[in-house]
């Protein structure tokens, strides 16, 4: 007989304090950025809105930029380890297609976060500057999975030919408000660029 699941601790009581502090400053931002965009828009105005001091709001979010992009170590992360997750001998067009699809799905859960992010990006050239260096993570964890793989050499080119086709393909669902299928875009989108690694397997299943 199975052992029941552990029983998950409870977060204390600071914890849940902070986490309440946390999603109080992120949902003041996002209202606020949202009316008026990023530049107008002080840590001042964001903290008296969460109902905190300045002082506080610097303590959880060190400049206003983390406001707009919280969650890009924890997604960095996430990536990294999705990209790892079939193992060294998943086929590449397998864990291309595998990923972006777990990808797409954390896009559409998180729509309306990104679209705003994206807007305030747009208007913006210092959120643009942080996201291209928050671009080359990316690109550099993909280029990690795929060196696995390939030579160094290769894994860079290849690495940089993808990921090319995600910025255009993201680029399209931002244009669409989000009301396309991402993974289906994506997926097709990557074939193209993948063709070449397709398993026999796959070229069968086309095939039929």
């Amino acid at each position: 007989m199975a052992s029941p699941a552990p029983v998950p601790d409870r977060p204390s009581r600071r914890a849940q304090h902070r986490q309440k502090t946390r999603d109080a400053l992120l949902s003041a931002a996002r209202t606020l950025f949202g009316r008026r965009g990023f530049e107008p828009t002080s840590m001042d105005d964001i903290a008296a809105l969460a109902g905190v001091s300045r002082r506080t709001s610097f303590r959880y979010f060190p400049s206003k930029t983390e406001l707009v992009f919280p969650h890009a170590e924890e997604r960095i992360l996430w990536f990294e380890q999705t990209l790892l997750a079939g193992g060294p001998d998943e086929p590449m067009d397998t864990l291309v297609e595998r990923t972006f699809t777990a990808l797409a799905a954390e896009f559409q859960r998180n729509k309306a976060e990104l679209l705003l992010q994206r807007r305030l990006i747009e208007e913006c050239p210092l959120l643009l500057a942080h996201e291209r260096a928050l671009d080359d993570r990316w690109e550099a964890a993909l280029r990690k999975a795929l060196s696995a793989r390939l030579p160094a050499e290769h894994a860079a080119i290849w690495a940089g030919a993808l990921f090319g086709v995600m910025r255009v393909v993201l680029r399209q669902w931002f244009a669409a408000e989000g009301k396309t299928d991402l993974a289906a875009l994506g997926n097709a989108a990557l074939r193209t660029v993948t063709g070449p690694w397709e398993s026999p397997a796959r070229r069968a299943e086309a095939a039929s």
